[in-house]
Parts: C-alpha cells; sequence; structure tokens
C-alpha cells in the first residue's frame, strides 16, 4: 500500500518546489512515485518533466466515458509518475469539493492503484479551504506536511492549517518543512512556533541559489545538483520518511489562539529589534 503525503503552506511557501525535490528524493532511492498536483496553475511537475502536463478534465483524456490512464500520467525523472488536476469543475460551487471529485475520479478508475506507487505526494493548493474535510477523510494521508518560512503570514497561515489537518484525521503524523530561510535567527523562530504548537520540524530549507539554477532548467536540484547541499536535505527528509522516523513524531498538535499568537510574534519581534536595531527592552540604545 502507498504511503501518501501531503504538503500545504500559504501560497508563494515553496510547496510545490518542495514536492517535486522530495519525488526526486525518494525517485533517487529507487521507490515508485507518483506526484497529484491540486492547484489550478497544473504546474507542479514542471521540474519533473520539464514540459506541460495534461490535467484529469480534459476531455482528450477519456475515451468511451473512461479516462485513459497512458494519457494522463506523465512520466518525469527517474520514472516519477506526474499528474494534474487542473481547473477545477465548478459545478459544486466549492472548489475544494471540485478537487476531491477529481480526485474520487482518479480513484474509482483506478488510476492510483494502477501505477501501483510505493509513495504517492499530493501538491495542495495555497487556499485549502475545506479540502481537509472533504478529500482527506476519503483518502487517508500518513504524513501532513507544512511548509512554511518565517514570515509572520506564513506562520499564521500554517497555525490555522493545524486545525484542519489535527481534526480531519487524527491518527496522521503532522510536521512543519521551514522553507526560504536566510539565518539561523529564522529557523530558531520557526522551531519555537513549531514547539509551542507541538510539533516537530521535519526539515529546514535554505534559501539557495542552487534551487533557483536548476527551476531555470526545469529541473529539481535533485537532479541538476545532485552533490549539492540543498540536494542533501531533500533526500535527508525522504529518509526520515522512508525510515519511518518522523512518524514517530506524533503529537497532540494544538494551535495558538489569535491573542496567544499575537503575543508570540510581539515576543519574537523585540529580539529581532534588539539584534537589527540595538535597542534593548527599556527602549534605550545599545
Amino acid at each position: 500500500m502507498a504511503t501518501n503525503i501531503a504538503i500545504y503552506g500559504k501560497g508563494g511557501v515553496g510547496k510545490t518546489t518542495i514536492a517535486a525535490n522530495l519525488s526526486a528524493a525518494f525517485a533517487s532511492s529507487g521507490r515508485r512515485v507518483l506526484l497529484i498536483g491540486c492547484s489550478p496553475t497544473a504546474d507542479s511537475s514542471h521540474l519533473l518533466t520539464g514540459e506541460e502536463a495534461p490535467v484529469v478534465l480534459n476531455p482528450l483524456l477519456v475515451q468511451d466515458g473512461q479516462i485513459v490512464i497512458e494519457k494522463l500520467i506523465t512520466i518525469g525523472y527517474l520514472g516519477v509518475g506526474c499528474l494534474e488536476i487542473g481547473d477545477p469543475v465548478a459545478s459544486c460551487g466549492c472548489s475544494s469539493k471540485s478537487i476531491a471529485a477529481s480526485l474520487d475520479k482518479l480513484y474509482d478508475a483506478g488510476v492510483i492503484a494502477d501505477f501501483a506507487p510505493d509513495f504517492v505526494i499530493y501538491d495542495m493548493p495555497g487556499d485549502v479551504g475545506c479540502i481537509g474535510e472533504v478529500t482527506l477523510r476519503k483518502h487517508k494521508v500518513d504524513y501532513s506536511l507544512i511548509a512554511t518560512s518565517a514570515s509572520y503570514q506564513s506562520i499564521y497561515a500554517a497555525n490555522r492549517l493545524i486545525t484542519l489537518l489535527t481534526s480531519s484525521q487524527a491518527n496522521r503524523t503532522v510536521a512543519l518543512v521551514v522553507n526560504g530561510s536566510v539565518s539561523s535567527f529564522e529557523d530558531s523562530l520557526v522551531e519555537h512556533f513549531a514547539r509551542q504548537v507541538g510539533l516537530t520540524v521535519a526539515a529546514a530549507i535554505p534559501r539557495s541559489f542552487a534551487d533557483r539554477h536548476s527551476e531555470l532548467y526545469g529541473k529539481t536540484v535533485v537532479e541538476a545538483g545532485p552533490l549539492s547541499f540543498q540536494a542533501n536535505i531533500y533526500r535527508s527528509l525522504a529518509r526520515l520518511i522512508t525510515d519511518g522516523r518522523l512518524a514517530r513524531h506524533k503529537a497532540a498538535a494544538k494551535p495558538l489562539d489569535a491573542a496567544r499568537l499575537k503575543e508570540w510574534a510581539h515576543e519574537w519581534g523585540r529580539r529581532l529589534g534588539e539584534l537589527e536595531f540595538g535597542i534593548i527592552s527599556d527602549g534605550a540604545g545599545i
């Protein structure tokens, strides 16, 4: 049975880059991987295939009322299967339910089972709406990774996602992935937030030109720079999951309420002020 991994986070935090590189990291260790892009932009697979992938809702992929599987899945780097949901059906008035309906079609048609993956990775849209309740109750997710940076808006979104994810499936493993940090201060900030909400940080991925360089060639850093520090971080995250070590970090996560989150943010704002501007707590300059 496949291990299902869903990657969440605020739009622009780097979920797609993480999803593609994690897929490549699993594949480089000999695992069979299926990456499912759930965003309307249908760009989750670009770094693995270097081209535009067909989308589930394309009428050309349906023959005699049945999905033509061999036309639906694009094979990318090291055999990673890439599948894009694309623009969701608008018939139900909820994009989350539409994405869920598309996933149901894939499951019912045997698309995922026939591919026989070891890992299925879902690159979730930035605005998840009710998708955790609609989709993930039916299709069990083993690992939910919340991508976040050290920005307040990204952490605010992560705090909201904790409520959604821990309420929809209590037995899943939920963890944070820090993405795009530029200093140990930012890593420490997210680590502290993780402790406040009862989660572990599964990986800290620094901002790097290695990612940018690879993306400009339409590749993952695992493919374009396999010996780079950045590629090793993605492989380490893959091993953490493959070895079952991340699953042992299950905790009773609880988001911060609005007042506590504000208080926490102000405390880190004070620390940053002292570090950056030389201001100490009583208002005097250093």
